[in-house]
């Protein structure tokens, strides 16, 4: 009897562990497949420069012309695409600066603000298809939990030493939040499935040998990591 309990226990921890891979599974594939989404759109951020310049040098040739009201028509029509698909930071890797640009501007439409303190990305100890994960699983969790607060705001941080590269994502959070053993707790997390991104960020990190903390404080919520160069 003993022995039959036993098996059982093991059984269901088994199957437990295999529907967490399978899940962990699937949400890699999806973090991949986003990331040559966001690649699809870096090339089709580099075409609409291409095309704007154009449109420069278009309104340009107009007015030497004197032709003013083509002109205006010409800026009008282009203002709103310029807008839209402007970057908002610039940290030398254009899928990075895509991304964070994209996350900013669905942040900026549920009225949250988010703040950069960015270093040189142009060469980083992280890939940036690993970044791209790390950062928009982050940027995710944050922009999630700051629908729900009255006074959201997001802070976004990548700072590199000679000697560490540090990465941060810190948002408002309901005060009283205990953390233990870097693990949030369960009441903020949903179906099965809800956390399977940041399990995603820890195994990234793993990859390189980086320290990670959670941490909750004054009505902040904090992910920091520690990667050393």
């Amino acid at each position: 009897m003993v022995i039959h309990f036993v098996l059982v226990d093991l059984l269901n921890e088994h199957n437990t562990k295999t529907k967490q891979d399978k899940l962990l599974h699937q949400q890699i594939q999806m973090e991949s497949e986003k990331a040559n989404a966001l690649y699809d759109v870096y090339l089709q951020q580099r075409h609409l420069t291409h095309d704007f310049t154009n449109q420069l040098n278009t309104i340009a040739g107009l007015l030497e012309q004197g032709d003013t009201a083509s002109a205006l028509d010409l800026i009008r029509s282009s203002s709103t695409e310029i807008h839209i698909n402007t970057l908002v930071v610039n940290t030398g890797n254009p899928m990075i600066d895509t991304l964070l640009s994209q996350k900013y501007n669905e942040a900026q439409k549920k009225s949250i603000p988010v703040l950069f303190s960015l270093c040189d990305l142009s060469e980083c100890p992280i890939s940036s298809r690993d970044l791209l994960v790390l950062l928009g699983n982050l940027v995710d969790n944050a922009i999630e939990a700051s629908e729900k607060m009255a006074n959201p705001c997001i802070q976004i941080k990548l700072q590199r030493s000679d000697n560490d590269f540090v990465l941060s994502v810190r948002n408002r959070t309901t005060p009283g939040m205990v953390i233990t053993n870097n693990v949030i707790p369960l009441s903020t997390k949903g179906g099965m499935g809800h956390g399977m991104g940041l399990k995603n960020v820890v195994a990234i990190l793993q990859k390189y040998h980086a320290e990670y903390t959670l941490s909750s404080k004054d009505g902040w919520f904090q992910f920091t990591a520690l990667a050393y160069l």
